[in-house]
Protein backbone atom coordinates (compact mmCIF):
# COMPACT_ATOMS: atom_id res chain seq x y z
CA UNK A 1 0.00 0.00 0.00
CA UNK A 2 1.48 3.37 -1.03
CA UNK A 3 0.71 6.70 0.64
CA UNK A 4 -2.23 7.78 -1.58
CA UNK A 5 -3.79 4.33 -1.10
CA UNK A 6 -3.28 4.51 2.66
CA UNK A 7 -4.83 7.98 2.75
CA UNK A 8 -7.83 6.82 0.72
CA UNK A 9 -8.33 3.84 3.02
CA UNK A 10 -8.19 5.92 6.21
CA UNK A 11 -10.50 8.58 4.79
CA UNK A 12 -12.97 5.89 3.73
CA UNK A 13 -13.53 5.14 7.43
CA UNK A 14 -15.23 8.53 7.83
CA UNK A 15 -18.45 6.94 6.62
CA UNK A 16 -18.79 5.38 10.09
CA UNK A 17 -18.92 8.83 11.75
CA UNK A 18 -18.44 9.11 15.51
CA UNK A 19 -19.39 5.83 17.23
CA UNK A 20 -18.39 6.47 20.83
CA UNK A 21 -17.53 3.13 22.43
CA UNK A 22 -14.30 1.28 23.13
CA UNK A 23 -15.02 -2.32 22.10
CA UNK A 24 -13.70 -2.02 18.52
CA UNK A 25 -10.37 -0.43 19.36
CA UNK A 26 -9.83 -2.71 22.36
CA UNK A 27 -10.24 -5.80 20.16
CA UNK A 28 -7.86 -4.39 17.56
CA UNK A 29 -5.26 -3.53 20.21
CA UNK A 30 -5.47 -7.05 21.61
CA UNK A 31 -4.58 -8.39 18.13
CA UNK A 32 -1.69 -5.91 17.99
CA UNK A 33 -0.37 -6.94 21.42
CA UNK A 34 -1.20 -3.62 23.14
CA UNK A 35 1.33 -1.18 21.63
CA UNK A 36 -0.10 1.65 23.79
CA UNK A 37 1.28 -0.06 26.91
CA UNK A 38 4.89 0.11 25.76
CA UNK A 39 5.40 3.73 26.89
CA UNK A 40 3.91 6.06 29.54
CA UNK A 41 1.20 8.44 28.36
CA UNK A 42 -0.34 11.78 29.25
CA UNK A 43 -4.01 12.03 28.24
CA UNK A 44 -5.60 15.46 27.71
CA UNK A 45 -9.34 16.18 27.46
CA UNK A 46 -11.25 19.47 27.46
CA UNK A 47 -13.64 21.60 25.45
CA UNK A 48 -11.01 24.17 24.47
CA UNK A 49 -7.26 24.37 24.89
CA UNK A 50 -6.41 20.68 24.96
CA UNK A 51 -4.52 20.81 21.67
CA UNK A 52 -2.45 23.83 22.70
CA UNK A 53 -1.70 22.26 26.09
CA UNK A 54 -0.61 19.06 24.33
CA UNK A 55 1.72 20.90 21.94
CA UNK A 56 3.18 23.08 24.72
CA UNK A 57 3.80 20.09 26.98
CA UNK A 58 5.34 18.12 24.11
CA UNK A 59 7.68 21.03 23.35
CA UNK A 60 8.67 21.41 27.02
CA UNK A 61 9.45 17.70 27.36
CA UNK A 62 11.38 17.46 24.08
CA UNK A 63 13.55 20.40 25.14
CA UNK A 64 15.01 18.10 27.82
CA UNK A 65 16.22 15.54 25.26
CA UNK A 66 13.28 13.20 25.93
CA UNK A 67 11.77 11.47 22.88
CA UNK A 68 8.03 12.10 22.58
CA UNK A 69 5.06 10.95 20.59
CA UNK A 70 2.35 13.56 20.05
CA UNK A 71 -1.18 12.75 18.89
CA UNK A 72 -3.57 15.65 18.22
CA UNK A 73 -6.67 16.36 16.18
CA UNK A 74 -8.03 17.62 13.91
CA UNK A 75 -5.42 18.50 11.32
CA UNK A 76 -5.44 21.62 9.16
CA UNK A 77 -3.49 20.84 5.99
CA UNK A 78 -2.12 17.30 6.20
CA UNK A 79 -3.52 14.28 8.05
CA UNK A 80 0.01 13.41 9.19
CA UNK A 81 0.05 16.54 11.39
CA UNK A 82 -1.90 14.45 13.91
CA UNK A 83 0.97 12.03 14.56
CA UNK A 84 4.37 13.47 15.46
CA UNK A 85 7.46 11.70 16.69
CA UNK A 86 10.06 13.81 18.47
CA UNK A 87 8.69 16.99 16.93
CA UNK A 88 8.39 15.70 13.33
CA UNK A 89 5.23 14.62 11.55
CA UNK A 90 5.19 10.97 10.57
CA UNK A 91 6.65 10.49 7.08
CA UNK A 92 4.54 9.20 4.21
CA UNK A 93 6.27 5.84 3.87
CA UNK A 94 5.94 5.13 7.59
CA UNK A 95 2.28 6.14 7.56
CA UNK A 96 1.55 3.94 4.54
CA UNK A 97 3.42 1.00 6.03
CA UNK A 98 1.51 1.22 9.31
CA UNK A 99 -1.88 1.52 7.61
CA UNK A 100 -1.03 -1.53 5.50
CA UNK A 101 -0.11 -3.49 8.65
CA UNK A 102 -3.26 -2.43 10.47
CA UNK A 103 -5.70 -2.67 7.56
CA UNK A 104 -6.99 -6.14 8.43
CA UNK A 105 -7.71 -5.27 12.07
CA UNK A 106 -9.33 -1.96 11.11
CA UNK A 107 -11.63 -3.76 8.66
CA UNK A 108 -12.34 -6.75 10.89
CA UNK A 109 -13.56 -4.63 13.79
CA UNK A 110 -15.23 -1.86 11.78
CA UNK A 111 -13.01 0.87 13.21
CA UNK A 112 -13.99 4.48 12.60
CA UNK A 113 -11.73 7.13 11.04
CA UNK A 114 -10.55 8.38 14.42
CA UNK A 115 -10.10 4.88 15.83
CA UNK A 116 -8.02 3.88 12.82
CA UNK A 117 -5.75 6.92 13.21
CA UNK A 118 -5.43 6.24 16.93
CA UNK A 119 -4.24 2.71 16.15
CA UNK A 120 -1.70 4.14 13.70
CA UNK A 121 -0.45 6.60 16.34
CA UNK A 122 -0.17 4.02 19.13
CA UNK A 123 1.74 1.64 16.86
CA UNK A 124 4.01 4.36 15.46
CA UNK A 125 4.99 5.45 18.96
CA UNK A 126 5.76 1.86 19.98
CA UNK A 127 7.78 1.19 16.82
CA UNK A 128 9.83 4.35 17.41
CA UNK A 129 10.48 3.68 21.11
CA UNK A 130 9.18 7.02 22.37
CA UNK A 131 9.89 7.81 26.02
CA UNK A 132 6.44 9.33 26.60
CA UNK A 133 3.31 9.97 24.52
CA UNK A 134 1.12 13.06 24.81
CA UNK A 135 -2.39 12.21 23.60
CA UNK A 136 -5.20 14.65 22.88
CA UNK A 137 -8.71 13.24 23.29
CA UNK A 138 -10.76 13.48 20.12
CA UNK A 139 -14.29 13.92 21.51
CA UNK A 140 -15.46 13.77 25.11
CA UNK A 141 -13.33 11.38 27.11
CA UNK A 142 -15.07 8.36 28.57
CA UNK A 143 -15.70 6.61 25.24
CA UNK A 144 -13.00 8.29 23.15
CA UNK A 145 -10.60 5.93 21.36
CA UNK A 146 -7.62 7.39 23.22
CA UNK A 147 -9.15 6.35 26.55
CA UNK A 148 -7.77 2.82 26.33
CA UNK A 149 -4.47 3.99 27.84
CA UNK A 150 -3.65 4.15 31.53
CA UNK A 151 -2.00 7.56 31.70
CA UNK A 152 0.51 8.65 34.31
CA UNK A 153 -1.27 12.02 34.19
CA UNK A 154 -4.78 12.97 33.07
CA UNK A 155 -5.43 16.61 32.18
CA UNK A 156 -8.79 18.37 31.77
CA UNK A 157 -8.08 21.76 30.22
CA UNK A 158 -11.57 23.32 30.29
CA UNK A 159 -15.28 22.56 30.26
CA UNK A 160 -17.72 24.48 28.08
CA UNK A 161 -20.56 23.94 25.63
CA UNK A 162 -19.78 21.80 22.57
CA UNK A 163 -20.90 18.45 21.14
CA UNK A 164 -23.93 18.49 23.43
CA UNK A 165 -25.62 15.83 21.27
CA UNK A 166 -22.87 13.40 22.33
CA UNK A 167 -21.82 14.68 25.76
CA UNK A 168 -24.89 16.04 27.54
CA UNK A 169 -27.06 19.10 27.99
CA UNK A 170 -25.31 20.65 30.99
CA UNK A 171 -21.73 21.51 31.85
CA UNK A 172 -21.76 18.99 34.69
CA UNK A 173 -22.82 16.23 32.27
CA UNK A 174 -20.08 17.28 29.85
CA UNK A 175 -17.59 17.32 32.73
CA UNK A 176 -18.61 13.80 33.76
CA UNK A 177 -17.89 12.53 30.24
CA UNK A 178 -14.50 14.22 30.10
CA UNK A 179 -13.63 13.04 33.63
CA UNK A 180 -13.95 9.52 32.26
CA UNK A 181 -10.25 9.71 31.36
CA UNK A 182 -9.28 9.74 35.05
CA UNK A 183 -7.77 6.40 36.04
CA UNK A 184 -7.30 4.66 39.39
CA UNK A 185 -4.50 5.79 41.73
CA UNK A 186 -2.96 8.23 39.26
CA UNK A 187 -2.73 12.02 38.91
CA UNK A 188 -5.30 14.47 37.53
CA UNK A 189 -4.68 18.12 36.66
CA UNK A 190 -7.50 20.56 35.85
CA UNK A 191 -7.50 24.01 34.29
CA UNK A 192 -9.75 26.79 35.54
CA UNK A 193 -13.35 25.62 35.73
CA UNK A 194 -16.60 26.65 37.38
CA UNK A 195 -17.15 25.42 40.93
CA UNK A 196 -19.83 22.83 40.11
CA UNK A 197 -17.71 21.47 37.25
CA UNK A 198 -14.66 21.20 39.48
CA UNK A 199 -16.72 19.24 42.00
CA UNK A 200 -17.60 16.66 39.31
CA UNK A 201 -13.90 16.18 38.55
CA UNK A 202 -12.97 16.06 42.23
CA UNK A 203 -15.61 13.39 42.93
CA UNK A 204 -14.28 11.26 40.08
CA UNK A 205 -10.76 11.59 41.47
CA UNK A 206 -11.97 10.64 44.94
CA UNK A 207 -13.77 7.59 43.57
CA UNK A 208 -10.62 6.54 41.71
CA UNK A 209 -8.27 7.31 44.62
CA UNK A 210 -6.49 9.72 42.32
CA UNK A 211 -4.64 12.87 43.38
CA UNK A 212 -6.31 16.06 42.14
CA UNK A 213 -4.42 19.26 41.29
CA UNK A 214 -5.48 22.65 39.92
CA UNK A 215 -3.18 24.47 37.50
CA UNK A 216 -3.97 27.80 39.16
CA UNK A 217 -2.52 26.50 42.45
CA UNK A 218 0.82 25.81 40.75
CA UNK A 219 1.64 29.48 40.25
CA UNK A 220 0.35 32.87 39.29
CA UNK A 221 0.99 35.45 36.61
CA UNK A 222 1.78 39.13 37.06
CA UNK A 223 3.36 42.03 35.11
CA UNK A 224 1.33 40.89 32.12
CA UNK A 225 1.57 42.52 28.68
CA UNK A 226 -0.55 41.18 25.80
CA UNK A 227 -0.68 42.03 22.11
CA UNK A 228 -1.88 40.45 18.88
CA UNK A 229 1.55 38.87 18.45
CA UNK A 230 1.88 37.28 21.90
CA UNK A 231 2.29 37.84 25.63
CA UNK A 232 4.99 38.56 28.16
CA UNK A 233 4.59 38.02 31.91
CA UNK A 234 6.21 36.94 35.13
CA UNK A 235 5.44 33.47 36.43
CA UNK A 236 5.85 32.88 40.15
CA UNK A 237 5.60 29.37 41.61
CA UNK A 238 6.72 27.84 44.89
CA UNK A 239 10.10 27.07 43.29
CA UNK A 240 10.59 29.55 40.46
CA UNK A 241 10.20 33.14 39.37
CA UNK A 242 10.57 33.28 35.61
CA UNK A 243 10.07 35.80 32.83
CA UNK A 244 7.89 34.14 30.20
CA UNK A 245 7.28 35.08 26.59
CA UNK A 246 4.65 33.43 24.40
CA UNK A 247 4.20 33.96 20.69
CA UNK A 248 0.72 32.41 20.98
CA UNK A 249 -1.65 35.29 21.58
CA UNK A 250 -4.51 35.72 24.02
CA UNK A 251 -5.39 35.22 27.69
CA UNK A 252 -6.48 31.63 27.02
CA UNK A 253 -2.97 30.73 25.85
CA UNK A 254 -1.55 32.05 29.12
CA UNK A 255 -3.97 29.69 30.89
CA UNK A 256 -2.90 26.85 28.59
CA UNK A 257 0.74 27.60 29.38
CA UNK A 258 0.03 27.43 33.10
CA UNK A 259 -1.60 23.99 32.66
CA UNK A 260 1.37 22.72 30.63
CA UNK A 261 3.85 24.14 33.17
CA UNK A 262 2.00 22.50 36.07
CA UNK A 263 1.87 19.23 34.12
CA UNK A 264 5.62 19.35 33.54
CA UNK A 265 6.18 19.87 37.25
CA UNK A 266 3.91 16.94 38.15
CA UNK A 267 5.66 14.68 35.64
CA UNK A 268 9.00 15.67 37.15
CA UNK A 269 7.77 14.72 40.60
CA UNK A 270 6.52 11.43 39.14
CA UNK A 271 10.02 10.58 37.94
CA UNK A 272 10.51 12.22 34.53
CA UNK A 273 13.90 13.95 34.45
CA UNK A 274 12.90 17.51 33.52
CA UNK A 275 13.89 21.08 34.35
CA UNK A 276 10.79 23.33 34.34
CA UNK A 277 12.68 26.58 33.50
CA UNK A 278 14.23 24.89 30.47
CA UNK A 279 10.76 23.84 29.39
CA UNK A 280 9.37 27.35 29.89
CA UNK A 281 12.02 28.80 27.58
CA UNK A 282 11.35 26.18 24.91
CA UNK A 283 7.79 27.35 24.21
CA UNK A 284 8.50 31.05 23.74
CA UNK A 285 8.57 30.80 19.92
CA UNK A 286 5.96 28.05 19.62
CA UNK A 287 3.76 28.45 16.54
CA UNK A 288 0.31 26.94 16.00
CA UNK A 289 -1.49 27.42 12.72
CA UNK A 290 -5.04 28.68 13.04
CA UNK A 291 -4.66 30.06 16.56
CA UNK A 292 -5.13 33.82 16.10
CA UNK A 293 -2.70 33.42 13.23
CA UNK A 294 -1.85 36.46 11.13
CA UNK A 295 -1.88 34.99 7.62
CA UNK A 296 -1.60 38.23 5.62
CA UNK A 297 -0.43 41.77 6.37
CA UNK A 298 -2.02 43.53 3.40
CA UNK A 299 -4.87 43.13 3.79
CA UNK A 300 -4.50 42.29 7.47
CA UNK A 301 -6.05 38.83 7.89
CA UNK A 302 -6.30 36.71 11.04
CA UNK A 303 -7.30 33.03 11.02
CA UNK A 304 -8.71 31.49 14.20
CA UNK A 305 -10.31 28.05 14.39
CA UNK A 306 -12.67 28.97 17.26
CA UNK A 307 -15.89 27.02 16.73
CA UNK A 308 -17.85 26.96 20.00
CA UNK A 309 -19.24 29.67 22.30
CA UNK A 310 -16.38 29.56 24.81
CA UNK A 311 -13.71 30.00 22.15
CA UNK A 312 -15.76 32.66 20.36
CA UNK A 313 -16.04 34.77 23.50
CA UNK A 314 -12.24 34.83 23.77
CA UNK A 315 -11.88 35.62 20.08
CA UNK A 316 -14.39 38.50 20.30
CA UNK A 317 -12.47 39.95 23.25
CA UNK A 318 -9.18 39.72 21.37
CA UNK A 319 -10.56 41.39 18.25
CA UNK A 320 -11.89 44.29 20.29
CA UNK A 321 -8.77 44.58 22.45
CA UNK A 322 -6.03 44.19 19.85
CA UNK A 323 -7.71 45.85 16.87
CA UNK A 324 -9.80 48.55 18.54
CA UNK A 325 -8.82 51.20 15.99
CA UNK A 326 -9.51 49.14 12.89
CA UNK A 327 -12.64 48.43 10.92
CA UNK A 328 -13.32 44.76 11.61
CA UNK A 329 -14.76 42.26 9.11
CA UNK A 330 -15.59 38.65 10.02
CA UNK A 331 -15.74 35.75 7.59
CA UNK A 332 -17.68 32.94 9.24
CA UNK A 333 -18.39 29.33 8.29
CA UNK A 334 -19.67 26.70 10.72
CA UNK A 335 -20.42 23.00 10.85
CA UNK A 336 -24.05 21.93 11.24
CA UNK A 337 -23.57 20.69 14.81
CA UNK A 338 -22.34 24.04 16.15
CA UNK A 339 -24.42 26.49 18.19
CA UNK A 340 -24.81 29.05 15.41
CA UNK A 341 -27.30 31.27 17.26
CA UNK A 342 -25.07 31.72 20.30
CA UNK A 343 -21.94 32.19 18.19
CA UNK A 344 -23.62 34.88 16.09
CA UNK A 345 -24.84 36.71 19.20
CA UNK A 346 -21.28 36.72 20.58
CA UNK A 347 -19.72 38.03 17.37
CA UNK A 348 -22.47 40.48 16.38
CA UNK A 349 -21.04 43.55 18.12
CA UNK A 350 -17.35 43.00 17.46
CA UNK A 351 -17.33 43.62 13.69
CA UNK A 352 -18.83 46.14 11.28
CA UNK A 353 -19.35 43.69 8.45
CA UNK A 354 -19.87 39.94 8.03
CA UNK A 355 -19.41 37.44 5.23
CA UNK A 356 -20.99 34.00 5.55
CA UNK A 357 -19.37 31.21 3.57
CA UNK A 358 -19.96 27.49 3.03
CA UNK A 359 -17.37 25.00 4.23
CA UNK A 360 -15.89 22.36 1.88
CA UNK A 361 -17.57 19.44 3.67
CA UNK A 362 -20.98 17.81 3.75
CA UNK A 363 -21.03 18.59 7.47
CA UNK A 364 -21.04 22.34 6.78
CA UNK A 365 -23.95 24.63 7.63
CA UNK A 366 -25.39 26.49 4.64
CA UNK A 367 -24.17 30.08 4.41
CA UNK A 368 -27.75 31.12 3.66
CA UNK A 369 -28.83 29.66 7.01
CA UNK A 370 -26.23 31.77 8.80
CA UNK A 371 -27.44 34.86 6.98
CA UNK A 372 -31.05 34.17 7.96
CA UNK A 373 -30.07 33.71 11.59
CA UNK A 374 -28.04 36.93 11.51
CA UNK A 375 -30.80 39.18 10.15
CA UNK A 376 -32.13 39.96 13.63
CA UNK A 377 -28.72 41.41 14.58
CA UNK A 378 -29.10 44.15 11.95
CA UNK A 379 -25.48 44.24 10.90
CA UNK A 380 -24.11 44.39 7.36
CA UNK A 381 -23.86 40.85 6.03
CA UNK A 382 -23.13 39.15 2.70
CA UNK A 383 -22.81 35.70 1.20
CA UNK A 384 -19.64 34.54 -0.54
CA UNK A 385 -18.39 31.29 -2.00
CA UNK A 386 -15.26 31.15 0.19
CA UNK A 387 -12.93 33.12 2.43
CA UNK A 388 -10.42 33.23 -0.43
CA UNK A 389 -12.96 34.95 -2.68
CA UNK A 390 -13.68 37.58 -0.02
CA UNK A 391 -9.99 38.42 0.39
CA UNK A 392 -9.56 38.68 -3.36
CA UNK A 393 -12.46 41.11 -3.58
CA UNK A 394 -11.24 43.29 -0.70
CA UNK A 395 -7.56 43.47 -1.62
CA UNK A 396 -7.77 47.10 -2.69
CA UNK A 397 -10.05 48.27 0.13
CA UNK A 398 -9.21 50.41 3.15
CA UNK A 399 -5.81 49.46 4.54
CA UNK A 400 -7.06 50.25 8.03
CA UNK A 401 -9.27 47.17 8.31
CA UNK A 402 -8.89 43.76 9.92
CA UNK A 403 -10.43 40.62 8.43
CA UNK A 404 -10.93 37.60 10.69
CA UNK A 405 -11.65 34.15 9.24
CA UNK A 406 -13.19 31.89 11.87
CA UNK A 407 -15.65 29.16 12.79
CA UNK A 408 -13.92 25.98 11.67
CA UNK A 409 -10.74 24.09 10.82
CA UNK A 410 -12.30 23.58 7.39
CA UNK A 411 -11.32 27.13 6.37
CA UNK A 412 -7.73 25.84 6.11
CA UNK A 413 -7.85 25.17 2.37
CA UNK A 414 -8.92 28.75 1.63
CA UNK A 415 -6.39 30.14 4.12
CA UNK A 416 -3.59 28.17 2.48
CA UNK A 417 -4.47 29.85 -0.83
CA UNK A 418 -4.60 33.27 0.84
CA UNK A 419 -1.05 32.75 2.11
CA UNK A 420 0.16 32.48 -1.49
CA UNK A 421 -1.29 35.85 -2.50
CA UNK A 422 0.87 38.95 -2.84
CA UNK A 423 -0.94 42.27 -3.09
Amino acid sequence: MNYPQALDFINSRQRFGWCLELSRIKKALTDLKQPQNRYPSVLIAGTNGKGSVAVMLDTMIRSQGIKTGLYTSPHLYDIRERIQIDGHIIDKDCFAGLVSRLEESIKDYGCTFFEALTLVAFTAFADNDVDVAILEVGLGGRFDATNVVTPVLSIISSIDWDHTDHLGQSKTEIAAEKAGIIKTESICLAGRTEKEVEMVIRRKCSDQKTRFYRARDYGYVFALHMSASGSAFQLRTADYREQIRLSLSGPHQIGNFLIAAAALDLLGKAGLAVSPPQGFTAVQNLYRAGRFEIVSRRPLVVFDVAHNPGAMRVLAWMLKRFFAGKRRIIILGLLKDKDADTILSILADCAEEFYFVPLPTERGLAAETLLEKFISHRGRAHLSESAFKVIQERKNRDADELICITGSHFHAEAVQRIKTLTF
